[in-house]
C-alpha cells in the first residue's frame, strides 16, 4: 500500500466540524502514544484466525460485524484489506472481491484510549460507539478524513477518548467498507521466544523444584 503522511490525511477534513461527544477527540494518528500499526500488507490473502500474531500485536481478541453485497472497487491506492466472510471468519481480500463490511466491532484484551483506522471504498459520515465491559462510554458521529487527491478511495479517522474502552463499533451509514491500517496505543508487537526457551524454562523449573524438595527433607 502506498503510504501517505497522516498529517496530510487530516488536512482535508480539518475544516469540517463533526458532531461528537465532548470526551472524544479526533486526532492525527501520528499523535497516538506508543502507537503500533498493522497494515495487513504482509499477511496472506484468505482466512485469518483471531489468534494470528498480527491481532495479538494489536491487542484485538475478536472481530465481528455485518456484511453488504458491495464489491471492493479497484481504484488508485487500493490494496488488500480486512473484512469478514458469510460465516463470520476474518478475511483478507484484494480489490474486486465481493462482501464488504456494513459495520464492524473490534474487541480488545485490555482497555485503551486511542485508536486509528483506515478503510477503503466508501467515504462518508462515520458512526462510532466506544464501550467498556459492554456499556457505551462514548460515541462519535461526523465526517471522515480523506486522503487528498483520492477522496473516493481511502479514508482515515483516529480517536482519543477520556473514558477507556475495550470495544469499538464502526459503520458508515450502510455503505460498504473494508478495513486497512489499524493503529492502537500501548500495545507492542510481541517478541517471540527462541525455540529453545520453553525447554530451558521447563528445565529451570524442574531444577528449582528439586532444590526445594532437598531443603525440606533436611529440615
Amino acid at each position: 500500500m502506498i503510504r501517505i503522511p497522516l498529517s496530510l490525511m487530516f488536512a482535508a477534513g480539518a475544516a469540517l466540524a463533526p458532531l461528537q461527544a465532548g470526551a472524544v477527540a479526533v486526532i492525527d494518528a501520528g499523535d497516538i502514544a506508543a502507537g503500533y500499526t498493522e497494515t495487513f500488507d504482509a499477511a496472506p490473502l484468505g482466512t485469518l484466525d483471531i489468534g494470528d500474531p498480527i491481532f495479538a500485536a494489536l491487542g484485538i481478541t475478536s472481530i465481528t460485524g455485518t456484511l453488504t453485497s458491495d464489491a471492493y472497487d479497484p481504484r488508485a491506492f487500493s490494496s488488500r484489506a480486512l473484512t469478514l466472510d458469510a460465516a463470520g471468519e476474518i478475511l483478507l481480500i484484494d480489490p474486486g472481491a465481493t462482501g464488504l463490511l456494513a459495520s464492524v466491532t473490534l474487541s480488545f484484551a485490555a482497555p485503551i484510549t486511542e485508536l486509528g483506522i483506515a478503510w477503503h471504498d466508501q467515504a462518508g459520515f462515520a458512526t462510532v460507539s466506544f464501550a467498556l465491559a459492554g456499556n457505551e462510554v462514548d460515541s462519535y458521529f461526523g465526517s471522515d478524513q480523506t486522503v487528498p487527491g483520492d477522496a473516493a478511495d481511502i479514508s482515515y479517522l483516529a480517536f482519543r477518548t477520556v473514558s477507556a474502552f475495550d470495544s469499538f463499533t464502526f459503520s458508515l451509514g450502510g455503505n460498504g467498507f473494508a478495513l486497512d491500517d489499524i493503529t492502537v496505543s500501548g500495545v507492542a508487537s510481541p517478541v517471540p521466544l527462541p525455540a529453545a526457551a520453553p525447554m530451558l524454562l521447563a528445565g529451570l523449573g524442574a531444577l528449582g523444584g528439586a532444590t526445594m524438595l532437598r531443603r525440606r527433607r533436611r529440615a
